[in-house]
């Protein structure tokens, strides 16, 4: 949502655009607006989900509000969690086409012709924010906020933890998760409103 409204000639897009490439954040107010909107939307009328947001407790707050204004209920919050090192490795291999929006991955979904789009021949590019050293950053902003959203979801006994790794099959173990609130992914007629967290915690938590 962020990265289509940041490459449109809306008012929030050149404010959007900035702090995605610097790897700061969007303030609250600018994401709590869009959201708000989002949700009132024809795509979402049958469920949606939330990737990568909330960041902040303010942000957690301020959906719980927006959700009670609108008579939705969140299924869970399910949180990812992703070794440092995997994190990096993931967003160097990743590439974009500049002219499509095509996205491609070197080690998961490679193009027929290395560098080259698939659909369109245009030579593909990386994010700025897939950058190291921007990673690196948001990452370290996510560390000091993360913790405190996912108690803020564990007292309300929604939250999930599962390791996002290939070797973890996390879809089915958030399937299956799913699936015992009888809102599993697969089911695209079922409402699928499930808030995605991506963390960076390497041990598992006791």
């Amino acid at each position: 949502m962020l990265r289509t409204i940041g490459e449109s000639d809306s008012k929030h897009a050149q404010i959007i655009k900035k702090s995605i490439e610097s790897g700061e954040m969007v303030s609250d107010n600018v994401i709590s607006a869009m959201l708000k909107s989002a949700l009132n939307s024809k795509k979402c009328k049958n469920g949606f989900i939330l990737d990568g947001y909330p960041r902040t407790l303010e942000q957690a707050n301020n959906l719980s509000e927006i959700l009670s204004s609108t008579g939705i209920e969140l299924d869970g919050v399910a949180e990812l969690r992703v070794p440092t090192e995997e994190l990096l490795k993931r967003a160097a291999k990743r590439q974009i086409c500049p002219n499509c929006g095509s996205s491609f991955h070197a080690a998961y979904n490679p193009p027929v012709i290395m560098g080259i789009c698939d659909d369109c021949q245009t030579q593909l590019s990386q994010r700025k924010d897939d950058a190291s050293s921007t990673v690196k950053k948001r990452l370290k902003l996510y560390e000091n906020t993360y913790q405190k959203i996912i108690n803020f979801y564990s007292k309300q006994g929604m939250a999930f933890h599962v390791t996002a790794t290939p070797e973890g099959k996390y879809m089915e173990k958030i399937d299956e998760w799913l699936a015992k609130k009888q809102t599993p992914l697969s089911d695209p007629l079922k409402k699928q409103k499930i808030a995605l967290k991506r963390t960076n915690a390497v041990s598992p938590r006791k």
